[in-house]
Order: C-alpha cells, then structure tokens, then sequence
C-alpha cells in the first residue's frame, strides 16, 4: 500500500511540474568568421513570450573581455526603458529592471530586452547568463538572473546561450 501511494504521489508531483510554464532568454550567436578586429558588434537579449506578469528582473550576461569590449546599451525595449538601469563590469553586463508603480509588464509577444555594442577584438567568446551570486571575502558580487512576477515570486527560467563563435 505504501508504495502505492509513493508512486502516486510521485506521479503528482511529477504532473504539476512538468504543466509549469518557463520563461526563456536567449542570447544571440554571431558568426566570429564575418567579423574583423574592431567590428562593432550587436549582441540582442531575447525574452519568449509568456503568461506572467513581469515585475522585475535582473540579469547578468557573461563575456570574455578578451574578446569583447563594451562599448554601451544600444537599444531597450519601450516597455521597459523608463525603470531601465545596466552597467558593465569588463566581463560581465548588468541589466536591471524594476516596476515601481507595480502595474507591470505582461509579454504578450517575443520581444527583445536590450540591445548592446561591443567591439571585437577577435577569438571566440560564450554569452552566458550569470547563474549565481558570488561572495569575495566579505562582498557578495550579484551575478543571478532572476525575474519576478507580481507576487514577487521568481519565475522558472530556461537560458538559450548564445556566443561569438565560428559556425560549421
């Protein structure tokens, strides 16, 4: 009997997961071959659409600054420009979005978060979405990509990374 209910409740817990809606970001892949040192480069930050209601986010786009070197943001999405704050860290941009009249922003469609210039220096590089905040003595360095809805609860994320790479 007991394991019947084990296997039930694995079943359950296993349905309610597998129906919860995740929210993708992606980042684009450029084709390094196309490119020569000193190209000005524009990386896109996509979001999918989704049901949520989007509050805020943060997110965090690791690059090598071998690589790339940040030249600025080129482009936010209008939705989000008023309460739109990023910054650049050599290796690592910042964006940061906050709703302060907690209205927020239901993306009803595909869209692009931000746009952002680089200059190439040549090489390859991954565009990778910072997964973890990091303590260095007694700082804590934020590096999480995280959105939150209305309720302030974070939202499920899926991350499609992107790169400056050579294509087959």
């Amino acid at each position: 009997m007991k394991k019947i209910v084990l296997a039930i409740c694995i079943s359950l817990i296993g349905f309610y997961l597998s129906g919860q809606e995740v929210v993708t970001l992606s980042i684009d892949k450029i084709d390094a071959k196309s490119l020569s040192e000193g190209d000005v480069v524009s990386i896109k930050i996509h979001l999918d659409k989704t049901s949520f209601v989007l509050s805020s986010f943060q997110l965090y786009m690791k690059y090598d600054p071998a690589v790339l070197k940040y030249q600025k943001t080129k482009q936010v999405n209008g939705h989000l420009s008023n309460n739109w704050h990023d910054n650049d860290n050599i290796g690592l941009f910042a964006g940061l979005f906050v709703d302060m009249n907690q209205v927020g922003f239901k993306v009803s469609e595909n869209i692009i978060i931000c746009e952002v210039e680089f200059v190439y220096l040549g090489g390859e590089t991954d565009l990778i979405f910072g997964t973890e905040n990091v303590r260095e003595g007694d700082v804590l360095k934020n590096g999480l990509t995280k959105f939150t809805d209305l309720t302030n609860s974070n939202m499920p994320l899926n991350f499609l990374e992107g790169c400056v790479c050579n294509f087959e």
